[in-house]
């Protein structure tokens, strides 16, 4: 149970697959913590020099600049402005927690000497994810959760498990639903982010690494492990480690040997959340955007007419940050029957909310509303 909330507390969440933001933000949503998500090293180097935050957590592995090289480059920046600021109030260093899908013995003292603060298994326990937040925050930024239960409502709680609504093959729902914030909605959104992170990843499985490509290659399994776990799906993410393992080898007959039965596998479980989720028009197949004449289809129209309240609705969320709204709004306009052009641009706002690039997602809102 959550014993405290922290609302004046800023965090920023540094991973490279939208899947692992996404169940990070579920799983810090309810200490009403202020969250801030970016998608690689660089960009977290650039948040902290506008931004002053009191956590970081910050994935290991990802492709170009890693979370190791990023914190050295946050750490040396914090030593420049001390030294600029000698006369001054010295700054402390940022708690930089590191995310790591690859926790075996010796991890956090190598964590430590290269300048993380402490380090969090994923997928993330939520248990270990309270004890670091209750180590790193500050008791004079938590507020006290005043909550009375009657006797009894607790165990009754526990033995209550939240049932879903569907079931897809290869996925343990579950422990992935418990994994990603405990509620169906929020389990649908990660399955979703899921879905568009092994879209965009299957091109690059059609064929074995070369010796040039094979760094980029095990960061790219390196996620899918990670994410398929957070998921449920472990049968996959343990495959995505033999090939990740491979790679560190470079085991190029390994990899040769699996690599077809592990693409064919992701391709599967796509299509087994795509049916499940009936996200053949929200982000699969979708609806066709012309008529024989090259004119908008009368459906197209009429899908379109309740989704622009809708985007207004999400315009004014973005304008004051309400962030629940935002996932509410997004996650309902996901689920309507779209046109290309249109499912195309809901993507483009989704992945600009979720680094909160909200301007960006603004201006497209209102480009759809002047449009149409």
């Amino acid at each position: 149970m959550i014993k405290f909330t922290a609302p004046s507390v800023k965090i920023l969440v540094v991973d490279d697959i939208y899947t692992n933001l996404k169940v990070a933000e579920g799983l810090l949503q309810p200490y009403k913590m202020q969250v801030d998500l970016c998608k690689s090293g660089e960009e977290a180097f650039s948040a902290i020099k506008k931004q002053e935050y009191d956590i970081i957590f910050m994935d290991h592995m990802m492709p170009e600049m890693d979370g190791i090289e990023a914190t050295k480059r946050i750490r040396s920046w914090e030593k420049q402005q001390n030294d600029a600021n000698i006369l001054q109030v010295q700054r402390k260093p940022v708690p930089i927690i590191a995310l790591t899908a690859n926790a075996v013995m010796g991890m956090r003292d190598m964590f430590l000497d290269t300048g993380f603060s402490d380090f969090l298994a994923k997928p993330i326990d939520v248990v270990k994810l309270d004890e670091l937040l209750n180590k790193w925050i500050p008791r004079e930024k938590r507020e006290q959760r005043a909550e009375k239960k009657a006797p009894g409502a607790e165990k009754e709680a526990l033995e209550k498990k939240p049932s879903l609504s569907f079931d897809i093959q290869g996925v343990d729902t579950e422990k992935g639903m418990a994994m990603t914030g405990g509620t169906e909605e929020s389990y649908r959104i990660v399955l979703t982010m899921f879905y568009r992170d092994a879209q965009e990843r299957l091109p690059l499985l059609q064929k074995a690494p070369s010796a040039q490509t094979l760094d980029k290659f095990i960061t790219q399994v390196h996620a899918l492990k990670s994410a398929a776990a957070s998921i449920g799906a472990m049968d996959l993410s343990h495959k995505a480690a033999r090939l990740e393992a491979a790679g560190k080898a470079e085991d190029f007959d390994g990899i040769q040997k699996n690599l077809g039965g592990f693409a064919k596998q992701l391709d599967e479980l796509v299509k087994n959340i795509q049916a499940a989720l009936k996200t053949d028009t929200a982000a699969g197949a979708p609806v066709e955007s012309g008529t024989a004449d090259g004119g908008e289809s009368a459906e197209a129209q009429d899908a379109l007419t309740p989704l622009l309240p809708l985007l207004k609705k999400l315009k004014n969320a973005l304008e004051l940050q309400n962030f629940p709204e935002i996932d509410r709004l997004l996650n309902k306009a996901g689920k309507r029957p779209l046109d290309a052009e249109i499912k195309e641009a809901l993507e483009k706002i989704s992945d600009d909310v979720l680094v909160t690039e909200f301007d960006s997602a603004i201006k497209s809102i209102e480009k759809i509303l002047n449009d149409k």
